[in-house]
């Protein structure tokens, strides 16, 4: 056994189809009708597939008919053996009608019509139609081509391309040539397995959430698959490391926003505890204010009853008498002992005529001459100075008497 012998039988041990695929083909069916049991066999078995497409040819006769129909006319002619009615049964069988209507129209989208025995003439060509039908994918539209080419393995340029990447054939645009080449790597018997599992290679080489090389170990040992697995793990690994940081950012970012939600949430806390403390100054205030009112009304009040008592007390009250007055005692405080109190006289305001200068000190200074010249005095002057003592005091009486109501008045003040 040649090395690419060796590869071929391990990749064929160990891929195996996503969707279960007839053992052998029915007789006396197209291959559009193959192409319809191939996708309803995803939602149900290869025997209940085969019997809903002979219901559905037998009720419509017309493809295109189906196509264009309800999906709840579709679901009639489903042979499932599934005994539930009405929304019960369209909920279980809606997905299958669904991807029936789906593959027919993807077909007539890309071919213009229902009719697929055009494969059978043309292989190469019938590679690059498969490759457009979504719906039915690569792998399914290999067994199609499998079957068109009686029962060969379909040699296109797709999968010339395919293990020329692999390293099994040189690549060649002859399809002669190349099914020279690919004869060889064919186990005896295997050419329905050969063409199914290389078909789901090129099907899954690209997918994006698990290629097939990733799984498959026998495909990382040839230098394309190698390449491709290191490139996907470095991929990965650059994915892992943007979300990674995208996760950090994310992260910091979220912690940025509590804090910043934090440092809000603290400044309306002491807004709110400044606004009542606030409030309750304004309002200790108000009450003291209010108390302050209350208590002057209350003294006011208290006044004004007791004026009011006092005014009435006073009515009742008769006035007494001046003799039945008690007289007033007059007590003067007595001087401490060892002390001795100094008579003080009142002040007497200064009056016109009060410190003129004796008539004897306006004589003493004036001259001799005007002093000798003396008059006699009168009779009257004669009478007052015969009736009272020549005394010095009298002689130095002022010329002017201040009478003894206006010397008490002085005093008083």
């Amino acid at each position: 056994m040649s090395k690419t012998t060796d590869f071929v039988a391990r990749l064929l041990s160990q891929i195996e189809p996503r969707h279960p695929l007839p053992t052998e083909p029915r007789d006396g069916i197209s291959l559009l009708e193959h192409g319809a049991v191939l996708v309803l066999m995803r939602h149900m078995t290869q025997r209940q597939a085969e019997a809903s497409v002979e219901a559905l040819r037998a009720a419509y006769g017309d493809w295109n008919d189906v196509r264009v129909s309800q999906v709840q006319e579709i679901i009639g002619h489903l042979r499932t053996g599934s005994r539930k009615k009405g929304i019960a049964l369209q909920r279980e069988l809606g997905p299958t009608a669904r991807a029936l209507k789906e593959y027919l129209q993807d077909v007539f989208q890309q071919t213009h019509g229902l009719d697929l025995e055009f494969l059978r003439e043309d292989i190469s060509a019938g590679g690059k139609t498969i490759a457009q039908l979504s719906v039915l994918g690569m792998t399914a539209g290999g067994y199609l081509l499998w079957i068109a080419n009686d029962r060969k393995v379909p040699v296109h340029l797709g999968l010339v391309r395919l293990l020329d990447r692999l390293g099994l054939m040189a690549r060649t645009s002859s399809m002669r040539k190349a099914a020279a080449w690919i004869e060889p790597l064919v186990p005896q018997g295997a050419e329905r397995d050969f063409t199914i599992v290389f078909h789901a290679i090129a099907e899954r080489w690209h997918d994006a959430d698990e290629p097939i090389y990733m799984t498959v170990g026998a495909l990382r040992e040839c230098p394309y698959g190698r390449k491709a697995y290191l490139d996907r793990v470095a991929q990965e690994k650059r994915v892992e490391e943007r979300t990674r940081r995208r996760a950090e950012a994310e992260e910091r970012r979220r912690v940025r926003e509590e804090e910043r939600e934090r440092k809000a949430q603290e400044r309306r806390r002491l807004a709110q505890q400044r606004k009542a403390e606030a409030e309750r100054k304004k309002a200790a205030s108000a009450k003291k204010m209010v108390a302050k009112m209350k208590a002057a009304q209350k003294n006011a009040q208290k006044k004004a009853q007791k004026k009011a008592q006092k005014k009435i007390a006073k009515k009742k009250t008769p006035k007494r008498k001046a003799a039945e007055r008690p007289a007033r005692k007059t007590t003067r405080k007595q001087p401490a002992q060892g002390t001795r109190k100094k008579a003080t006289k009142k002040r007497v305001r200064n009056k016109p005529g009060r410190n003129r200068p004796s008539p004897e000190k306006v004589a003493k200074h004036k001259p001799a001459a005007v002093r000798t010249a003396r008059k006699k005095p009168t009779r009257k002057a004669a009478r007052s100075t015969a009736s009272k003592p020549s005394t010095k005091s009298a002689r130095r009486k002022p010329t002017k008497t201040v009478s003894m109501k206006k010397v008490a008045s002085a005093r008083r003040r």
